[in-house]
């Protein structure tokens, strides 16, 4: 009982007075529905104008599924009826408010659209808790508005709606939740032209969007969630403001710098094939393509993002050339303002060969709190040092972080041939004691990557550095400390200067709901410091 209660007064303490009196007055309100809308004006009609087309997307729902009432997420088949029911007891919270989005509705023709959303309005009353979430209301109304459907039935719910959502906005969480719903208020505004009380709630939203520009972003460009995923959703937020918003709007520049940086950062953090690196809470299947980004922002702006290798700020060191891409987060592990989507993963990297995923972060597999969820958060689930077998930060309940600290003293240089980069981590000094502090060494040159990793401190500890293969890397054992790494047509030759090692089974998440067996190699020594463990990957041979 003691333990639980230090672990909320630490999350508690990472939040501001505002965050934490927000969480709990929204509680409240929803309890005792006490929620007020405003009259709905006469002769409502809205209609959005943008620049370009807006980018669609829905990866798990076709045509035929929606109108026989089928919804499918993360690799979940639910079958609602005809009509459909909008509100199953049977689907999990975050399965139940997937469908409220309307992602899907580009897929099927305006008439279809109307009647399944006027199905929706009959069933859905105002103030019910996932239907009228306020980030349901965000992407829901956002759907709803860019399909320009013409009905009032339609436009009289998306005014109410957004008249609820000005009124009960996140701002208790400051982070993409937040920035949707600025986004939506701001489709709103300009939706509906002046009528009615739209003009507040167009610069509501433009006050959110502006204060985030500062609050969110980090001075490079990095989203300050430390997660590529929500770093990719903010860019397609941001671009969609922009898509819309006249340029006349004092507001429109400052939007447009900053998604310069965040376009750059979106790029260069994307592997070969396209897709980010999977660091903290990201799944390759959430949110638009990168790419389709990418290519987004700059038909709206015309700006064309640039490769970077280095952002000091968020602690993103990258290196490619024509053999590898390595990206390393050595970063803060969290904001203390928004640390939901945080994982224990400071000297994490990932890194492809041959354009290849080579060594993965496990990924995130679900949001539900479960021991899989745990596992995904924790130390031993990155490529970077665990000791005895505890995380480099106190994580729990499935979005909530107790303790954590912050690297230290980060050096990195880098040249045509290669990089080198060191790093200091001494938060286990304070959640296991001992005077424990782990240095991490990388070096790259020629085509071989060494990475050392030193434990000084006091008594005796299980010190354990992970290397997490992506599921398509075969291990051949060659003898001794010396494996080869064998993927398609593609051969590495890893070996163990320091330490010993172990293969284990493990599990990579590439997306939400989809998990495949992989193998992890474990370089380990259990002993007192000084420890010294460390390996070898030579990448010269490009195939066999």
């Amino acid at each position: 009982m003691i333990e639980k209660i230090k672990l909320y007064f630490y999350a508690v303490r990472n939040l501001t007075f505002k965050q934490t009196a927000g969480r709990v007055f929204a509680q409240i309100k929803r309890r005792f529905k006490l929620y007020r809308i405003p009259k709905t004006p006469n002769n409502l009609a809205g209609e959005i104008e943008s620049r370009i087309p807006f980018n669609e997307y829905d990866p798990w729902n076709n045509k035929e599924d929606i109108l026989k009432g089928i919804f499918n997420f993360s690799y979940e088949k639910n079958e609602l009826g005809n009509p459909i029911n909008w509100n199953p007891k049977f689907m999990s919270d975050s399965c139940r408010l997937q469908i409220h989005f309307f992602n899907f509705l580009y897929l099927i023709n305006d008439a279809q659209k109307i009647d399944l959303i006027h199905g929706w309005i009959r069933q859905n009353k105002t103030g019910d808790e996932i239907s009228w979430h306020p980030y349901s209301i965000s992407l829901r109304i956002f759907s709803w508005m860019r399909a320009n459907l013409n009905d009032p039935v339609i436009d009289e719910s998306i005014y109410r709606q957004a008249a609820f959502l000005y009124r009960n906005n996140e701002f208790y969480i400051p982070a993409n939740h937040y920035l949707e719903n600025a986004r939506a208020l701001i489709f709103a505004g300009l939706y509906f032209d002046k009528n009615g009380e739209s003009s507040k709630w167009l610069s509501k939203g433009l006050k959110i969007i502006t204060q985030a520009l500062t609050k969110q972003v980090e001075a490079d460009g990095a989203y300050y969630e430390k997660s590529p995923m929500y770093h990719n959703i903010a860019v397609q937020i941001f671009v969609d403001i922009l898509n819309v918003l006249p340029k006349t709007f004092d507001e429109y520049n400052e939007i447009y710098s900053t998604v310069e940086k965040m376009a750059d950062f979106l790029k260069s953090i994307l592997h070969p094939d396209g897709k980010f690196a999977q660091f903290s809470d990201s799944s390759l299947e959430m949110g638009n393509p990168p790419n389709v980004i990418l290519n987004y922002t700059f038909e709206v702006t015309g700006y064309k993002a640039k490769f970077k290798n280095t952002f000091e700020t968020s602690g993103h060191y990258i290196f490619k050339n024509e053999t590898i891409y390595l990206a390393l987060d050595a970063g803060s592990m969290a904001d203390r303002r928004m640390s939901g989507h945080t994982h224990a993963d400071i000297f994490n990297y990932e890194l492809s060969f041959n354009s290849k995923r080579f060594i993965v972060d496990t990924g995130t597999g679900t949001y539900h709190p479960t021991k899989e969820r745990d596992v995904m958060r924790s130390t031993r689930a990155h490529n970077t040092l665990c000791i005895d077998g505890k995380s480099q930060a106190e994580l729990w309940n499935s979005f909530r972080v107790g303790r954590f600290f912050d690297p230290k003293n980060i050096k990195w240089n880098i040249n045509e041939n290669g990089f080198i980069f060191e790093g200091e981590f001494d938060g286990y000094s304070k959640l296991i004691g001992d005077s424990l502090i782990h240095k991490r060494f990388m070096r790259f040159e020629n085509n071989r990557l060494k990475i050392e990793d030193q434990v000084r401190g006091e008594n005796h500890h299980l010190v354990e550095s992970m290397v997490h293969l992506h599921p398509s890397v075969n291990i051949i054992d060659k003898g001794g400390k010396i494996l080869i790494l064998k993927s398609e047509e593609s051969i590495a030759q890893f070996e163990v200067l320091e330490g010993e090692f172990k293969v284990e089974d493990s599990v990579y998440y590439p997306e939400m709901g989809l998990g495949i067996p992989n193998k992890s190699i474990v370089i380990f020594a259990n002993s007192a410091p000084p420890i010294n463990l460390s390996y070898l990957i030579n990448f010269s041979p490009q195939s066999k």
